[in-house]
């Protein structure tokens, strides 16, 4: 994997939600989301996109065979790990 060949950082938390693999990353201390800091924040979550997300991990049938890798901006909603579930 990319940890292991020091391609990408070692996230913090990998967690298996039944629908693949989740890569948590977290800052030592909060990021304030200044326009230009935004910008690099998202620089950053792009490139780790590229780097994570291959054809040969998964990808999204749906799009262009070119580049079916699924984008999301950093105000992705998601849940933090150990946190309670909608079910409980």
């Amino acid at each position: 994997m990319g940890i292991e060949k020091k391609v990408m950082p070692c996230p913090q938390y990998i967690v298996n939600s039944g629908h693949g693999l989740h890569l948590y990353y977290l800052f030592q201390h909060p990021v304030p989301l200044y326009p230009a800091v935004r910008v690099r924040l998202q620089r950053l979550k792009l490139a780790l996109t590229r780097i994570v997300w291959t054809n040969e991990t998964s990808y999204f049938r749906s799009r262009p065979d070119d580049d079916r890798r699924d984008y999301v901006g950093i105000y992705q909603n998601f849940r933090m790990v150990g946190s309670c579930s909608k079910i409980g």
